[in-house]
């Protein structure tokens, strides 16, 4: 008996991490190319795994995503795959996805009685992860192209910030009560 709800658990787990990696490729590719770095609805997309699955299977999600990516599935911004995309310029931010995800689910996974503070919380839980984004994506944009921090600042963060700061606020509205749905339902521990 006790096999079997683990079996349950356990394959509702995968099916989760699955689902997710499945959004995430389908909405990661979607952008706008502004510069060198493009809008995309990836970091949305990590945002809301994160916020609906938690830490580990949020990583988990986007652990598989990621290797989609290297496969050679065209899943990241622009319909690129990861063998020309992840040892680019931008590819620091496809890797910050994973430490994004895990920060976002860790934080943003508390129980609140008040569905509204429960949203709050959850979009201001997206900012440290947005952070690590910014610095691991910067970073690799400035090893990899010979750029100050200075000249990067300007190209990698600061067009970036009201749009991810509107996708932490979304990702919160949508996350909060799916993943509340599904803890009701007993899909989610």
């Amino acid at each position: 008996m006790a096999s079997k709800v683990l079996s349950r658990h356990r394959l509702q787990s995968m099916a989760q991490c699955a689902i997710f990696a499945a959004i995430l490729c389908i909405l990661s590719p979607i952008s706008v190319p502004i510069g060198p770095v493009p809008i995309s609805l990836g970091a949305f997309a990590v945002m809301l795994t994160g916020v609906v699955l938690g830490w580990k299977k949020g990583a988990v999600s986007v652990l598989v995503y990621l290797v989609l990516g290297l496969c050679g599935l065209p899943v990241f911004a622009g319909w690129v795959s990861g063998m020309t995309a992840l040892p680019g310029p931008t590819g620091g931010y496809l890797w910050s996805f994973l430490p994004m995800a895990a920060i976002i689910g860790y934080l943003s996974n508390k129980h609140w009685e008040n569905q509204f503070y429960a949203i709050v919380f959850a979009a201001l839980a997206c900012i440290p992860g947005i952070i690590v984004c910014y610095f691991l994506g910067t970073l690799q944009f400035v090893l990899l192209t010979g750029s100050t921090w200075q000249a990067a600042l300007p190209v990698c963060v600061t067009p970036f910030i009201p749009f991810d700061c509107a996708k932490a606020v979304c990702a919160a509205a949508i996350g909060v009560p799916v993943r509340t749905l599904l803890q009701k339902a007993g899909y989610l521990r």
